[in-house]
């Protein structure tokens, strides 16, 4: 009976130490939390400049809902992730670039001191600094909302301002594919490479910000024939591209066997297809002729 006890004993201190050994690994895993999708509720507040208020309310719930983890201590487990963070860093590239767009748009003798503010901010907004500089950037933001819900400045109209937006997203995707196509050709063929699962939930974390201000563009009042065909085509293009999440992000050489295809090639067609109703969108509300196809991603 001593030599059970005995045997029991060690048999649980050795399933403590294992336990030990796992949670921090678990606990990374774990950790790693993504949107499933481009929200629907967005925004929920009431906001003079519905747009303003979904990328408000984008990082608000982003660093509230799930961190923000570039921000995070070094022994933090978020801080050991590449693919959220680099999802992170796509969805503040957007929401810079829209601030900065829409700074210059705002007044017509200088750009918006508001928004030029939050737009430096949060291209910034790395390290742990990052949630500081984003809860200003936010704060800049709300300024801006609440001087144009009191009528205090001057903007372009409602459709007039969408119509600059759908341009800029369509820029930003193309931008996207480039990155895409440059990885293709030139990247790790390594059956894991950090650098190329950061350029890809990258592009992941821009297609799903532009997803969630394009939907918040809903009430526009366009009356073009074809207008809600092709704004409906634009968002379901953009939640398809969004769905695909692999594990290990793959780019094989060509002619060479991968169990899972290329992850790479199948992102970017997505993203092509996305810029394609884009641009078709631009072009039936701004008459702006078509800036041609994106960069192929080939295999050879």
């Amino acid at each position: 009976m001593t030599g059970f006890w005995r045997i029991l004993k060690w048999a649980t201190l050795g399933v403590a130490i294992a336990a030990l050994l796992l949670a921090y690994p678990v606990s990374i895993a774990v950790s790693h939390r993504l949107p499933s999708g481009i929200p629907s509720d967005l925004p929920e507040g009431v906001w003079a400049d519905a747009r303003i208020g979904a990328a408000i309310e984008l990082l608000e719930t982003e660093m509230d809902d799930r961190g923000w983890a570039s921000a995070r201590h070094s022994w933090h487990p978020q801080a050991r992730l590449t693919a959220m963070p680099a999802f992170q860093s796509g969805l503040t590239d957007v929401v810079s670039e829209f601030a900065r767009r829409r700074a210059e748009l705002a007044n017509a003798s200088r750009p918006d001191r508001d928004l030029m503010l939050a737009s430096g901010l949060l291209a910034q907004a790395i390290s742990e600094e990052a949630e500081s500089r984003i809860r200003a950037a936010i704060e800049a933001m709300r300024r801006f909302d609440g001087l144009k819900a009191r009528a205090v400045l001057s903007d372009l109209s409602r459709d007039d301002l969408f119509a600059q937006e759908i341009s800029l997203y369509s820029d930003l995707l193309n931008s996207s594919a480039e990155d895409l196509a440059r990885m293709s050709r030139t990247g790790s063929r390594a059956p894991v490479s950090p650098a190329r699962t950061e350029i890809y939930f990258r592009v992941l974390g821009r297609i799903y910000a532009i997803g969630a201000l394009l939907k918040a563009s809903e009430a526009i009042s366009i009356t073009e024939p074809g207008y809600r065909s092709a704004f409906a085509a634009a968002q379901t293009a953009l939640s398809q591209a969004l769905k695909p999440r692999p594990l290990i992000v793959s780019n094989p050489a060509p002619g060479t066997f991968s169990l899972g295809g290329d992850d790479v090639v199948v992102l970017a067609f997505l993203v092509g297809q996305t810029h394609t109703q884009l641009e078709a969108l631009n072009t039936l509300i701004a008459g702006t002729p078509s800036s041609g196809s994106l960069p192929l991603v080939q295999k050879s």
